[in-house]
């Protein structure tokens, strides 16, 4: 898969210059967006590494579709009790209470 880079220059409002740096990442499968990562530099030279590095993540899959939706996740979390199911982990509870002499 060739993965492309792009670095964009940006004039900030206190007068100084930063750049900003963008790579697709290919499509979700999930959703059938476009997956794009970001970051900013404050030099050109930063911007170039920065872009290099996002290329290298986006090209070794590092970067993928959420496993769940948010959804899912309070679901789950609400079949194991909500708030209440935190409490089970821990045998006086999420809190425990102090021990008595």
């Amino acid at each position: 898969m060739l993965v492309k880079g792009t670095i964009r220059r940006r004039a900030n409002k206190d007068g100084t210059t930063s750049y900003v740096c963008q790579v697709k990442a290919g499509s979700d499968p999930a959703t059938g967006k476009q997956r794009v990562l970001t970051g900013t530099a404050k030099s050109e030279r930063a911007a170039h590494k920065l872009v290099h590095e996002l290329v290298t993540k986006a090209a070794s899959g590092e970067v993928r579709a959420a496993d769940v939706t948010l959804n899912e996740l309070i679901d789950r979390w609400l079949e194991l009790g909500g708030p209440r199911g935190l409490d089970q982990g821990h045998p006086q509870g999420l809190h425990p209470q102090p021990r008595r002499r």
